[in-house]
């Protein structure tokens, strides 16, 4: 996968971490695309990183002012990073348009239509429509960010980077959906492009950005590299302290190192059993969705049937391998740490 400027914050400490995280919070809320955010992050990181070697203060980077630097510091970024951005967003939009295309091209709910005069069985309006509605959010969430940031140099607690998309995500899907209802009840007769031309102007879209972009930030990384840096050695080291602490409570002597290394490696054996878990889940879950649909309202034919649960079976299938990939990530991120501890004793 990519490096990223994210694999190293965690050598950040104190005020260099806390100073990182503002000015990352302001440039993610500007309309600039990926790359530029990476690069500019990257190189702020890499200041950041030399002043803590140094025994320089953050001052010394920044300034007195954090507001007045953060606009300093993105003041050349413009309407093409914007238009960018802009793309990137969109592409969000057009992989579903992509496969629902390619799915009704594929599988035709009227055979007998001919290819080039079949039209799109779902409202492109109100996908269009909910996508122009997540702009609008995602520009007011933003503007309410960089004020926070410029006004008290902190970054609004609901607007931090993961829930900031979470918040997105969600509403974007949820006004999507609301349009397209909308669009079907109040214009069902609008003229609709055909199929061949929604899956064509899709597909040659994710043709060009996967041309344009592919270009690796820093090289590449495994993350299993990272798994003995920053945050593992920070949450083992808490995990071992809560644990004690609980320990004191009820009057029980207070773990060793070895003790809880030991304790994490059984553990990590447990954990490894969940890839079973993994690969069933999947068949249970087409499985029963299948036969539900069966019962209530049925397939046209039995090659309905198969197909839908192909379907169904392939992406559950690609999500859990996603998840495990992931748990498997963290398992042995926890076993290289174990290891570093008991190299260094």
């Amino acid at each position: 996968m990519r490096d990223s400027y994210v694999f190293y914050t965690d050598k950040l400490r104190g005020a260099y971490k806390d100073v990182f995280e503002q000015v990352e919070t302001y440039v993610n809320s500007l309309a600039v695309n990926e790359d530029a955010r990476e690069e500019r992050l990257g190189d702020f990181l890499d200041l950041l990183l030399s002043a803590q070697e140094e025994g320089r203060s953050v001052e010394s980077v920044t300034g007195g002012d954090i507001g007045r630097f953060c606009q300093s510091f993105c003041a050349d970024f413009g309407p093409k990073n914007a238009f960018l951005q802009t793309l990137d967003l969109l592409k969000g939009l057009v992989w579903p348009l992509a496969v629902i295309s390619l799915l009704e091209v594929l599988f035709p709910e009227d055979p007998a239509v001919g290819f080039f005069a079949r039209r799109p069985a779902f409202n492109l309006t109100g996908f269009l429509l909910g996508w122009a509605a997540g702009m609008v959010i995602l520009t007011l969430i933003n503007a309410v960010t960089r004020r926070r940031v410029l006004k008290t140099g902190e970054r609004p607690r609901l607007f931090r980077k993961p829930n900031l998309d979470g918040v997105l995500l969600a509403a974007g899907a949820l006004l999507t959906l609301a349009f397209i209802f909308l669009a079907e009840a109040l214009l069902p007769d609008l003229p609709q492009p055909p199929l061949w031309a929604c899956l064509a102007a899709s597909v040659s879209f994710l043709v060009l950005c996967r041309i344009f972009y592919k270009r690796p930030l820093r090289g590449k990384v495994r993350l299993a590299d990272f798994a003995v840096d920053g945050t593992i050695d920070e949450a083992m080291t808490k995990k071992l302290a809560n644990l004690n602490k609980e320990r004191r409570k009820k009057g029980k002597p207070e773990l060793t190192l070895e003790e809880f290394l030991g304790r994490e490696e059984a553990d990590c054996k447990k954990m490894e059993k969940l890839k079973l878990f993994f690969i069933a889940l999947p068949f249970l879950i087409t499985g029963i969705t299948t036969a539900g649909l069966a019962l209530i309202d049925g397939f046209e034919t039995p090659l309905d049937s198969v197909i839908y649960a192909a379907l169904m079976l392939a992406v559950e299938a690609a999500v859990m391998a996603g998840m495990w990939k992931l748990e498997r990530l963290g398992i042995e991120s926890r076993r290289r740490w174990i290891a570093s501890q008991r190299d260094e004793k």
